[in-house]
Order: structure tokens, then sequence, then C-alpha cells
């Protein structure tokens, strides 16, 4: 069975809805940190989701998981644009957490909810724009936990690049 591409759409409309809340939330309402690396890791999983979710609601009448020719790649239209919304998603998310209390505005963040989406549009499949090999999502996945492990330590280079701008503008 299928779903229908607007239930694809809903349900992307619904993550996005409540990943703005999560991040709406200041640090001391957020609840025990997550241990080591695995916040940042969210951010790909949460993303990775995001993408599969759009690519469902932009791809052929009639597709499902199992009916992979219809999902499209990063060498797709949709494809591409679904990235972009990612990465833009990205950047609109970790600028919101600027002006919440105690939150922080992480450019290691971004870069993991980048990756999230790159490792769904990279997979190896038979959709269009779609290639066969393994090793970009491999090299994705890879890049992924280094920027997870990377983003765990005490905020290094460069991940404070897109809170500095945002000081700068609000004065």
């Amino acid at each position: 069975m299928s779903l229908p591409r607007w239930a694809f759409g809903l349900a992307a409309v619904a993550e996005i809805l409540f990943l703005w809340t999560l991040s709406a939330r200041p640090a001391g309402d957020v609840g025990v940190p997550l241990p080591g690396p695995s916040g940042n890791l969210l951010h790909v999983v949460s993303n990775a989701v995001l993408a599969c979710l759009l690519l469902g609601a932009t791809t052929v009448r009639g597709a499902s998981w199992r009916n992979a020719p219809c999902w499209p790649g990063l060498g797709d239209r949709r494809g591409q644009l679904v990235g972009l919304f990612i990465l833009c998603w990205g950047v609109i998310d970790e600028a919101h957490q600027f002006f919440v209390p105690g939150r922080v505005c992480s450019v290691l963040d971004v870069s993991a909810d980048a990756l999230g989406g790159l490792l769904v549009l990279t997979w190896p499949g038979s959709g269009p724009g779609r290639s066969r090999r393994r090793g970009p999502p491999a090299a994705i996945f890879v890049a992924a936990v280094t920027v997870a492990v990377y983003g765990w330590l005490e905020r290094p280079f460069p991940d404070r690049l897109l809170e500095d701008f945002l000081s700068r503008i609000a004065g």
C-alpha cells in the first residue's frame, strides 16, 4: 500500500513544527542533555527523515518506500530542491535558536542537518538522479559522525560563525 503525497507533506509539516517547538524551548526547559555526540547525531537523523518525507511529498503519484524508481536523488531537480530546503531549514532553525535564552546557534548543527539530507539524497538506488555507488553515502555518513563528534567539543571553530553574524546584525 502506498501513501498519498499529501500524507508525506503533512508528516513533513508536522516534523518541522515539532522541531521548531523543541528549538523554541529555553535551554533549561529542554531536559537532560543527551550524552556525548548523540545530540548532534539527532540533527542528522531528523533531517534525513525530513528529506524522506519531502521526497515522498514531491514524487510521482503512487510512490511508496518499495517503489524506489520514484524517489529522486541529488542528480534530479526535485532532489536538489529538497537538499536546498534542508539546508535553508537548518539555517532558519539555528538562527531561531539565537533568540531563545540559553540556546546556541551552531554552524556545526547546520552542517549535521545538511549531511542528514545529503545522506538520503545520495543513497544508492534506481530512481532519477540516483547513483548505484555506495561510496558517496559512506563518505557522508563518516562526515556526519565526524561533525557530531567535533561539535560535541567545546564549540570549536567554525561553530560560532553564524552566531557572530547574527550578533552583529541584531546589534
